[in-house]
């Protein structure tokens, strides 16, 4: 099973476990990925997926910094949470 349906498996499981903050996250990937198969008019091979997956992690990362820098913990925590969701989805050695 490729990357892109493990995301859509793992979106049902979230939908039917009413795991608002997961099925968000992981809605948000799978719109990630389709908007470059869009832009690039081609699927994306499970490299590019992580690829993308690591773009978005990264942004996470970034805005959690800004979020703290900011004095606003509560959102820095939430990030957090997305950050920790998105990474079960990169192999091991990329983990953040």
């Amino acid at each position: 099973m490729g990357l892109l349906q493990t995301l859509q498996e793992e979106m049902k499981q979230a939908l039917k476990a009413k795991d608002t903050l997961k099925l968000s996250v992981i809605r948000m990937l799978i719109s990630e990925i389709k908007k470059v198969q869009i832009d690039t008019k081609k699927d994306l091979s499970d490299e590019e997926i992580i690829q993308v997956i690591q773009k978005y992690a990264k942004q996470r990362k970034e805005s959690i910094k800004q979020y703290r820098d900011a004095g606003r913990e509560d959102l820095a925590q939430k990030e957090e949470k997305e950050l920790e969701i998105v990474s079960k989805f990169l192999p091991k050695k990329m983990k953040l």
